[in-house]
Formats: C-alpha cells, sequence, structure tokens
C-alpha cells in the first residue's frame, strides 16, 4: 500500500520527478532554492519534507516510485533543417522578426547561431544582401560638399616638443 501525502505535496512530487533535476533537489536543497527550482512555495516545500521525513525511507521510496511512474517520457522533437545556402539563409531571415537587420548588422557568429546556420553560409548570404544606399544629409545653410572635403582632407599631427 503507497502511503498518502496531501494532495499538493503529491502534486510537488510528481512534478519533481518530472522536472530535469529530479527529486533530489526537493530533498536535498536549500529550501529557497528547492522552492524556487519547481516553483512552489517555501512552506510547501518544507511541509513535503516534514511529511516525507515522518514517513521514513521505505515508503519515500514507494512515494518516489509512484510519482515516477506518472511522468511519461517527453516526446521527441524532431531538429529543425538547418539551412544549406545562402537562398534558405535569406528566407529564414525574412520569416524571422528582424531577421535581416540581424543578418546585416550583427556579428557573423551571433547571427550564424540565431539563423541556425555555418557562419560561412552567412556571409554568403551578407553578400547577396542589397547594398544601402548611402544617407543624404541637407541642413539649411551648409555646404554638404565642404563636410565631405573636410573629413577626407589629412589630418596634421602635432608632434610634442
Amino acid at each position: 500500500m503507497t502511503p498518502r501525502l496531501p494532495a499538493e505535496e503529491l502534486e510537488l512530487l510528481e512534478g519533481a520527478a518530472a522536472h530535469p533535476e529530479g527529486v533530489g533537489p526537493l530533498l536535498t536543497c536549500e529550501l529557497l532554492a528547492a522552492a524556487s527550482l519547481y516553483g512552489a512555495h517555501p512552506e510547501l516545500v518544507e511541509s513535503t519534507r516534514a511529511h516525507l521525513a515522518e514517513l521514513g525511507d521505505e515508503a519515500t521510496s514507494e512515494l518516489l516510485l509512484a510519482a515516477h511512474q506518472h511522468v511519461t517520457a517527453p516526446a521527441a522533437v524532431e531538429a529543425p533543417r538547418r539551412p544549406r545556402d545562402a537562398g534558405e539563409v535569406l528566407a529564414r531571415a525574412m520569416a524571422t522578426p528582424n531577421g535581416l537587420e540581424l543578418l546585416r548588422d550583427a556579428p557573423v557568429e551571433l547571427a550564424a547561431v540565431l539563423l541556425e546556420a555555418h557562419p560561412f553560409v552567412i556571409d554568403e548570404a551578407r553578400e547577396r544582401l542589397p547594398r544601402p544606399s548611402r544617407p543624404t544629409f541637407s541642413a539649411p545653410g551648409v555646404d554638404v560638399s565642404l563636410l565631405a572635403a573636410r573629413a577626407s582632407a589629412p589630418r596634421l599631427m602635432r608632434m610634442p616638443t
């Protein structure tokens, strides 16, 4: 006969059994860390620990075994196919929010990770992107040609004396 726990403690135990970390942290971790890990109130974790301690090792083992039997294995998730050429990367970037900005402006490593492609393929896709035109600057009373000439003029450095 399986020992009985209150419903919310049994639910916590089953949730802990399904958690990737397992039940171990529920029984051994610091109270607040265990409560945070399982998304439970610390008082619930504390009362569950107290009830399991009262039941003893054999009854606790039966409860843990019953909790694990309720856990179903997660369904296998098929990994999405990685883009193999620049055209597929461009299509994925257009389908992703802010994907074109990511492809154009982000470091190649970041774009490769987020668009799930090899960095060489990201570089090839970047070469296919249209080049942005230079923004035009206009301000009343400012001669833009003088600004361009000044920017391209060599700068003289003063040598320390």
